[in-house]
């Protein structure tokens, strides 16, 4: 055998080089050492995708499909399938090509089987190697599908650029995908078979394990029946490229335009509409907003914009200041009770079961729902009762009624929001937890807060919102010091000055801060 006219005429791509190199490193000929050396130059065009998952997954067919894919995109595509050798009799049955008949004339495709030959990993010995050689050969994309694998065989994750776990409605319950092993190799899981019964709970499942894990795989990919592979295979080629430094514009067609949805006069009246209700809600907001820097004190057309002095005068308004700072404390405090007795009245509404829990899960937003008035009242008439004044706690906080009548009215906020989190959340998380013999504190702080955490602040920025523009409650129980909303009130006895505009900007991009770090926190949820 001559082994340079071998590596030319596999450098070049001719099939029949290809195999006869593919056998020389597999069956460890003489010569294959030298040949796997002067490939090496030519290695870095193919991206390898690994292909993984139980017996009876449908391996074989996803595998055809994207196959399919990658050609209507002008790509070059090889295949490594991988089938378990016999222990008793040596042998094995290399059957996963015969599911692949649609693609297998194709000039662009190349399929290569090989046999594990006593190899553990879910690969053979020589698969690396191997697509070693379909690279040099000028392959754009390398499937490599491996055995029907267990919890351990993880050597693909290890030789892919991209690993597909596919899995299947009868692959367990949700302790399975919580499990080390290949549910940590996958960049992309597949729930093949989709309409087979428990398919959505194997999803719910997969979905809780990344979410503790913090993985890179796409959730809640819709790919049934194979209907959706191409965006799967999309958003992979993206994946790759990030990690790789390359791109896919040299070798695949650019994506053909949406084509535009003519516009009727249905469409036009609802984007009317829509403009409309935005201008409804936000258009005196803007003018607030834009008046807050009108340079005279009467708020009149035409607008003499450019002016920060209503800003400076309130820089040195000794009571608007004041009324801030009180402000603060009290939505701080608020903040604290709310959570301190919300949190845990979540719990006792999730896990368990008493007299009237329906009734009070429906009374717990009352204070919510009743008018302010009635509220406020209903406060200030308790709190005379206790004989607790006032102006109790002053100067270090603008009075301890006013603080609890704001986290009594706001509780509910805290328990609806967490409630709602605890619900969605798989107990058998914790019950893992307890299986490893953690305890009920290491549970809470280890596997149930954390998937809370966002619930918790989310709930706590919601409150700290809510009471930072509260009137009606404050207007009955406020002591001897005023809070940044009835000192507004106060000012506007005056009229409307660009002053009190200026002190309603403010407090709109203190809410905005709040509102956008609270995105932030469901975004990273």
């Amino acid at each position: 055998m001559d082994l340079d006219l071998l590596i030319s005429e596999l450098l070049a791509g001719k099939t029949a080089a290809l195999a006869r190199a593919i056998s020389v490193v597999e069956n460890g000929r003489p010569g294959f050492e030298r040949l796997l050396g002067e490939v090496h130059r030519s290695l870095g065009r193919a991206r390898r995708i690994g292909i993984t998952g139980p017996p009876g997954a449908g391996k074989s067919t996803l595998v055809e499909r994207l196959v399919a894919h990658y050609r209507a995109a002008g790509l070059k595509v090889a295949v490594v399938a991988v089938d378990p050798t016999s222990a008793f009799t040596g042998g094995a049955l290399l059957g996963d090509r015969i599911r692949m008949e649609s693609v297998a004339l194709d000039e662009g495709v190349y399929i290569r089987s090989m046999a594990t030959r006593g190899s553990l990993g879910g690969l053979a010995t020589t698969t690396r190697e191997v697509c070693d050689l379909l690279d040099a050969a000028g392959f754009d994309r390398i499937l490599v599908e491996t055995v029907g694998v267990g919890q351990s065989e993880l050597d693909v994750g290890r030789m892919a650029d991209s690993t597909v776990l596919v899995l299947v409605p009868e692959s367990g319950d949700g302790i399975q995908t919580l499990k080390s092993g290949v549910m940590e190799i996958a960049d992309i899981f597949v729930v093949n078979k989709a309409d087979r019964p428990g398919a959505d709970k194997l999803r719910q499942e997969i979905e809780v394990t990344l979410g503790i894990r913090r993985g890179n795989a796409f959730r809640n990919m819709p790919a049934h029946h194979g209907r959706s592979v191409g965006q799967a295979v999309g958003r992979s080629a993206r994946q790759a490229s990030t990690r790789m430094g390359t791109s896919d514009r040299q070798t695949a067609r650019p994506p053909e335009p949406p084509t535009a949805r003519p516009a009727d006069r249905l469409t036009i009246l609802l984007w009317l509409t829509g403009a409309a209700v935005f201008a409804f809600i936000y258009l005196p907001l803007v003018v607030v907003i834009v008046y807050s820097f009108h340079d005279s004190p009467i708020i009149a057309w035409p607008l003499q914009l450019g002016t920060l002095r209503w800003y400076e005068a309130l820089a040195y308004d000794r009571g608007m200041l004041t009324a801030a700072v009180a402000s603060l404390k009290l939505a701080l405090l608020a903040v604290a009770i709310s959570l301190v007795i919300g949190v845990p009245g979540a719990f006792v509404l999730d896990r368990f079961e008493f007299p009237g829990k329906t009734a009070f899960r429906r009374l717990v937003l009352l204070p919510l729902i009743l008018p302010g008035i009635i509220t406020g009242v209903a406060l200030l008439t308790f709190f005379s009762f206790v004989k607790l004044s006032l102006s109790s706690g002053y100067p270090f906080v603008p009075g301890w009624p006013v603080v609890l009548g704001h986290a009594a009215a706001l509780t509910s906020v805290v328990i609806t929001q967490v409630f709602a989190r605890l619900q969605r959340l798989d107990r058998a998380q914790e019950e893992a937890s307890q299986d490893l013999y953690a305890n009920e504190w290491q549970t809470f702080w280890n596997v149930t807060f954390p998937n809370i955490r966002t619930a918790v602040l989310g709930a706590g920025l919601l409150v700290f919102t809510l009471s930072l523009d509260e009137i009606a409650v404050t207007f009955f129980l406020i002591g001897r010091q005023n809070t940044l909303p009835l000192q507004i009130w106060g000012l506007l006895r005056r009229g409307i000055t660009p002053e009190v505009n200026a002190a309603s900007t403010i407090i709109f991009a203190l809410s905005l801060a709040v509102i956008v770090v609270w995105a932030r926190l469901m975004r990273e949820d």
